[in-house]
């Protein structure tokens, strides 16, 4: 037992030495040959014209990962990707309580401070890593006006790569939503959606729907399930338009694509006198997931002679013989070609670089010399 103790104790000072990431970093992740994966969760998607065009989520959150890298985002109000960059491009911070997380470059982990209970505010959490991304999103008694007010609202995502395949998932939950002035509400809503591809035939699958309760127009109830309304059908309420939006799926035949977008329930309100109109989709989810096995190439043996190099005139015996059925071992000569001369032709395309680099100076330094001579 004294002699294993003498064994690891040089073993234990390295890796106290090199610190704990050493024990980690030894023992890689074992992910798919290729894969991609997103997942989307945008909880109320609001688009304005007035007449000028806006678009809001709230909440939202995107988490994606590919082979070596990942990276999430996550916002309690996302005004778009044209918007936002705008806005990070004039050096304006991101809106209160969005986090990022990237991998490798960092932060890999990032958060915001949480909301007391029963107060206005916004927060967010993300982290990312090797082999995926997570994090979600939550907006407390949150306003966007004229679009949408809600009274909580959450939304998450996650992607994660194994070694039989990557998964993505997606999820919302809305509490008492309100459209247009309260116009129409909604007591909850949830909804989710995920895919897992795995790369082999009949083994990838797509999951998710939504589901909308107490829905009321001008503060009456409708009693009526929207969310098995036939796909494209509309409830028209007045100026209102309630519809349901097809949800997208697809599963490749080998198993490498599992996609699934989830349409959701598009409530437009339009008032053509005042030139104001806005649409709001409930429920935007969307989960994707990609994975590509590489086949596995067979090691080939390296030749035992050195290969003859293409344009030789020097030959040099070689100490390596092989023997063919048949002929003498002493019969056969290997011989390897070497070329001193350089190819006929082959300098000119130095020549040539040096002149096309040449032509702008001396344009240049003619330009100056008139100058300089003229009176």
């Amino acid at each position: 037992m004294k002699w294993l103790m003498r064994l690891l104790g040089p073993v234990g000072i390295v890796v106290l030495a090199l610190g704990p990431g050493a024990a980690v970093s030894a023992a890689a992740v074992a992910v798919p040959d290729v894969y991609e994966s997103t997942a989307i969760a945008g909880g109320i998607h609001g688009e304005v014209s007035v007449p000028a065009f806006f678009e809001a989520f709230g909440p939202y959150s995107r988490s994606e990962a590919s082979n070596g890298s990942s990276h999430s985002y996550h916002a309690p109000m996302y005004l778009g990707f044209f918007l936002t960059a705008a806005i990070e491009q004039f050096g304006f911070p991101p809106l209160p309580g969005t986090s990022e997380t990237l991998y490798p470059q960092g932060p890999t982990e990032a958060g915001t401070l949480e909301t007391p209970v029963d107060a206005n505010g916004f927060e967010s959490s993300g982290k990312s890593t090797e082999n995926g991304a997570s994090g979600r999103s939550v907006i407390a008694r949150g306003a966007f006006a004229p679009v949408f007010d809600l009274g909580l609202g959450k939304a998450s995502s996650s992607v994660l790569a194994d070694a039989n395949g990557v998964t993505a998932k997606s999820s919302i939950l809305l509490e008492d939503v309100e459209l247009a002035g309260g116009l129409v509400s909604f007591d909850q809503i949830t909804g989710s959606a995920s895919s897992r591809a795995t790369g082999v035939a009949g083994e990838s699958t797509t999951d998710g729907a939504i589901a909308l309760s107490g829905l009321r127009v001008a503060g009456l109830p409708i009693d009526f399930p929207v969310e098995s309304l036939p796909i494209g059908a509309l409830i028209p309420l007045g100026p209102i338009t309630i519809e349901r939006l097809p949800d997208q799926r697809t599963i490749s035949a080998d198993g490498t694509i599992a996609d699934i977008h989830i349409g959701g329930i598009r409530v437009t309100v339009a008032e053509p006198a005042a030139e104001f109109a806005f649409s709001v989709t409930i429920g935007d989810l969307v989960a994707r997931a990609r994975v590509v096995d590489l086949p596995d190439f067979e090691a080939v043996a390296p030749a035992g002679d050195t290969p003859p190099l293409v344009g030789s005139t020097d030959v040099e015996p070689s100490t390596t013989t092989r023997t063919t059925p048949g002929i003498s071992a002493e019969t056969l000569i290997t011989r390897t070609v070497v070329t001193k001369t350089p190819v006929r032709g082959g300098d000119w395309i130095a020549v040539a670089a040096l002149a096309a680099l040449a032509a702008p100076f001396l344009l240049i330094i003619r330009r100056a010399f008139r100058a300089a001579v003229r009176p």
